[in-house]
């Protein structure tokens, strides 16, 4: 057993089992910090996967965006060509009934 500021290997005096020496110890952490290590590299390349997949989402939501306003630029030139024809057979049928009024009061007179 080493003598320093922290004892390394032995028994543990409480559990009675043997405790790692710093060596082991080291080891240990090596390892732990390889796997972090893939572990971290795993994960970068799922967020790199995720972003892309965010910009595909995103390119496809302008797409149905510019089509959603084709479609309403379409539907305002039907609305309006609509209104216009219904203003024009209102004044139609007022002229006609105007018309038709002032015949009337011509007759009558």
């Amino acid at each position: 057993m080493r003598t320093d500021d922290v004892e390394s290997g032995g028994e543990d005096p409480i559990g009675g089992r043997d405790v790692p020496d710093l060596e082991e110890r080291v080891e240990l952490l090596e390892i732990r910090s390889q796997e972090q290590a893939v572990q971290l590299a795993d994960v970068r390349e799922r967020n790199a996967d995720l972003r892309q997949d965010f910009r595909d989402l995103r390119e496809d939501v302008r797409h149905f965006r510019d089509e959603v306003n084709r479609r309403f630029d379409a539907m305002d030139r039907r609305f309006t060509w609509l209104v216009g024809m219904m203003v024009t057979g209102f004044l139609a049928v007022i002229g006609t009934v105007a018309g038709a009024f002032w015949g009337l009061l011509r007759t009558v007179q």
